[in-house]
């Protein structure tokens, strides 16, 4: 089942902060299977919000112009990082359409 956080206010961060920043500076999919292994992670929306985030996935959202506004992340898998829907999602970011 899908669960999306509707309810918890949008979270900005600074271009290039965190796996997310980097993710919107290379355009590149990140997938991080242990967020607090990875050095590009910051745990500080972490501590503000009480939530623990263990894995995720993030993908650039880019424009039909190629330019980018902003970049999507999933949370939390159950299950392997190889999985079918992670790989079709993979398969949206703008590195593999090349």
């Amino acid at each position: 089942m899908l669960r999306v956080a509707s309810d918890i206010a949008p979270v900005r961060l600074a271009a290039g902060v965190g796996i997310v920043g980097t993710c919107a500076r290379t355009r590149e999919l990140i997938n991080v299977p242990d967020c607090y292994a990875d050095a590009r992670f910051d745990p500080s929306v972490d501590r503000k919000s009480g939530y623990r985030t263990r894995c995720l996935l993030a993908l650039p959202l880019v424009d039909h112009q190629g330019a980018l506004v902003g970049v999507m992340q999933v949370l939390n898998k159950r299950r392997a990082s190889s999985s079918p829907p992670t790989k079709r999602l993979a398969a949206c970011s703008p590195r593999s359409a090349r």
